[in-house]
């Protein structure tokens, strides 16, 4: 199975989530901002970027998982996607979607609008990386109790 985590940019909440799925990140302990930063593809998207899946890894059961980014097409992106998979017979048992944008804080919201306006700078990565850790909990239970999106 190909499981896809999703949020406005793929490279926050969408990828925090699937380091936890694959365990690279703790379901238990809220990571510390360098942590974060230290994970490979947080916050290394560019605008023009945005929508480009990214393999995160394969987990215990050998299922892939992806993150990408949406920006604020949460219906659009995910069910272009599964129209392509259905072009190629791809059954929609095969793979899932985890929409993790409501696990986006307003600190995090701002620190990409504040990137989106002036670029990656110290300011919209502190931001981001706290809004992050705010919503951690959140986070690791849209991993361990996620509201599928299968919308084709």
């Amino acid at each position: 199975m190909k499981i896809f985590y999703f949020c406005q940019t793929g490279v926050h909440t969408a990828l925090i989530a699937a380091n936890i799925h694959l365990g690279f990140l703790s379901k238990t302990k809220n990571p510390t901002i360098s942590k974060l930063s230290e994970t490979k593809y947080f916050g290394s998207k560019l605008k023009h970027q945005i929508g480009e899946i990214l393999f995160i890894g394969r987990d215990s059961l050998d299922n892939e998982v992806y993150s990408f980014g949406v920006i604020n097409e949460k219906e659009l992106a995910p069910r272009a996607i599964e129209s392509l998979l259905k072009l190629y017979d791809v059954s929609n048992k095969e793979y899932r979607f985890v929409n993790t944008m409501e696990c986006s804080h307003q600190l995090t919201k701002l620190g990409i609008y504040i990137e989106f306006l002036l670029g990656k700078n110290f300011l919209s990565n502190r931001l981001i990386a706290l809004g992050v850790k705010k919503n951690y909990t959140k986070i690791v239970q849209s991993v361990d109790n996620p509201n599928y999106d299968v919308l084709v």
